[in-house]
């Protein structure tokens, strides 16, 4: 009988996992590659990704006493965000600026 009264909370772990799992696949970069190093690569750094998306939410609703029901930050969000940093990193002035020695 405990095993019965246990099921919905493995339940709950069980779903939280397979959102997790969901949630680092839309952050994954897409790669034709054949390597695994560069795979597990973009793997890794999805998961990097999902759990500062995942902190930032806590962090925002512990700040403001939020129950966090759906996520304050939306993925989208960060996925912008990331996109704007790393093309100010690697853009087009930064490239000019390199290679005129500026």
């Amino acid at each position: 009988m405990w095993n019965v009264r246990r099921l919905p909370d493995d339940y709950r772990r069980r779903w939280g996992i397979e959102t997790g799992y969901s949630g680092v696949e839309r952050l994954r970069a897409r790669t034709t590659s054949k390597s695994h190093a560069l795979r597990l690569l973009y793997f890794y750094y999805a998961l990097v990704l999902y759990n500062a998306w995942l902190l930032s939410n806590l962090i925002i609703a512990k700040r403001f006493s939020k129950v966090l029901e759906a996520p304050i930050i939306e993925m989208q969000v960060l996925k912008v965000a990331i996109h704007m940093v790393v093309i100010a990193s690697f853009g087009e002035d930064r490239h000019k600026r390199d290679r005129t020695g500026g």
